[in-house]
């Protein structure tokens, strides 16, 4: 063999390891790379919904857990544990305000503390009024009205005609579009007992503004309430409307001794309204 070859041989051979060796070197580099350890992210423990809640829900213990959440993302109004490790407990028995999803966080403004005086006040509209109504089976729609429903006032009384001699018995809507805050004591659409979403109640309590619970007591006071329920597909119309109706009828009798029940501050009273108005 000559020379040359022999040189030629020996250059492939070095170059061949200069190869290998700088190959080595970068998969080294990115191993490393690789495994370099990452930042670690802060983290606190913050309440959340251990299941969908519904408006109305009374919460328990089951509905709640604490769930690891970036310090860094924690928002005003979560309830985080290292400063009131106690809130599950202060939670329960409280009424969802606010629908939640499972996984949402829990705060003070998704719920009603039902041990306060003015829970019912929490639930209304600003310049709202919460006034409740007796209903029957019959009369509420066979107990198929539910919390959060909206419903036609009807009023079932005589009327007069001109002359003043005859009468006849009249359906007429006063109000239309209500919303329905409870059926007695209930604020949900489930029984917490038995699951079912049925309300057969002795009381209807509804959302009104000043000026149509005045109506709602002449009402009253003119002959029988009845509760209209209405489709969902109709309650995108706003608010509660006056339909007028009793200004038009001039010639009814006011039938007296009935009373209207008046929620104020989660309290319950009694009130005559007046005649002749």
């Amino acid at each position: 063999m000559s020379v040359a070859r022999i040189a030629v041989l020996i250059l492939a051979v070095l170059a061949a390891a200069a190869a290998a060796w700088l190959a080595s070197s970068f998969v080294g580099t990115d191993v490393q790379q690789v495994q370099a350890p990452e930042p670690q992210i802060v983290t606190d423990e913050v309440l959340v919904a251990a299941r969908d809640l519904q408006v109305g829900a009374k919460v328990t213990p089951g509905d709640m857990r604490w769930q690891t959440w970036p310090t860094e993302a924690l928002a005003s109004g979560y309830v985080v544990k290292n400063q009131t490790p106690d809130a599950m407990i202060a939670m329960q028995g409280a009424l969802v305000r606010s629908a939640m999803m499972q996984g949402e966080p829990i705060t003070n403004g998704k719920v009603i503390d039902t041990t306060s005086a003015g829970f019912m006040a929490a639930r209304l509209g600003k310049g709202m009024r919460a006034v409740s109504v007796a209903i029957s089976p019959e009369t509420g729609a066979g107990g198929f009205i539910l919390p959060g429903d909206r419903v036609d006032v009807i009023v079932t009384h005589e009327s007069r005609n001109d002359t003043g001699r005859d009468s006849i018995v009249v359906s007429d809507t006063v109000l239309a579009n209500v919303r329905v805050l409870a059926i007695d004591q209930a604020f949900g659409e489930t029984n917490d007992d038995t699951g079912e979403k049925i309300a057969v109640g002795k009381t209807a309590t509804l959302e009104l503004t000043p000026k149509q619970a005045e109506t709602l007591a002449r009402s009253q006071a003119m002959g029988d309430l009845w509760l209209s329920l209405r489709s969902l597909e109709d309650t995108a119309t706003g608010g509660p409307v006056d339909t007028g109706v009793l200004g038009k009828n001039r010639n009814t009798q006011a039938r007296r001794g009935s009373a209207v029940t008046v929620v104020r501050y989660g309290v319950q009273s009694l009130e005559l309204p007046r005649t002749g108005q």
